[in-house]
């Protein structure tokens, strides 16, 4: 009976070559892992603005119907931002700050269009929801993609993605 129990205290725990192998496996999965991680960041914070951008264009759009005014968003370069104004509240919204990893406004080298950032400084939607034409275009520092947003003439907003020369 106690070469039994002295037998189960022993196999309680882990042994150091099981602990070992577990730290090197992270440390494996870890060195993989961390660099993939850090190409991803910058992209989806740019996806992340981008969509940001695109909903604050439809906040825009909604209140000038709902308010029967007309409502504005203003692009706005050094440092970029853009700002918009909803119920009294005027909200910036800064590019750098709120997303970091280099988010600007900026269009790809390629884009046959001219060289602005944005298409028009301010997009103004009707008490209709019909808009001035405009788009920002945007990037990060990594120039991992390219994005722009705007509302055409007829109030429709847009997201487009620059893929392989032309928009999409």
């Amino acid at each position: 009976m106690k070469k039994n129990r002295a037998r189960i205290k022993k196999e309680h725990g882990f042994t150091l070559m099981e602990v070992l192998v577990v730290i090197a496996l992270i440390a494996i999965l870890s060195a993989i892992a961390v660099p993939n991680f850090f190409t991803w960041l910058p992209k989806y914070r740019l996806k992340s603005a981008v969509t940001d951008l695109f909903s604050n264009m439809q906040l825009v759009k909604l209140q000038a119907v709902k308010t029967n005014q007309s409502v504005s968003i203003t692009f706005l370069a050094g440092p970029e931002r853009y700002q918009f104004t909803i119920l009294g509240d005027t909200r910036t919204i800064s590019l750098s700050d709120t997303y970091r990893s280099g988010i600007m406004f900026g269009r790809p080298a390629a884009d046959p269009g001219d060289t602005v950032t944005y298409v028009s400084d301010i997009v103004t939607f009707n008490s209709r929801g019909i808009s001035n034409w405009g788009y920002a275009y945007l990037t990060n520092s990594d120039n991992t993609g390219y994005y722009r947003v705007g509302a055409l003439i007829s109030g429709v907003i847009r997201l487009e993605k620059w893929v392989n020369g032309s928009w999409q």
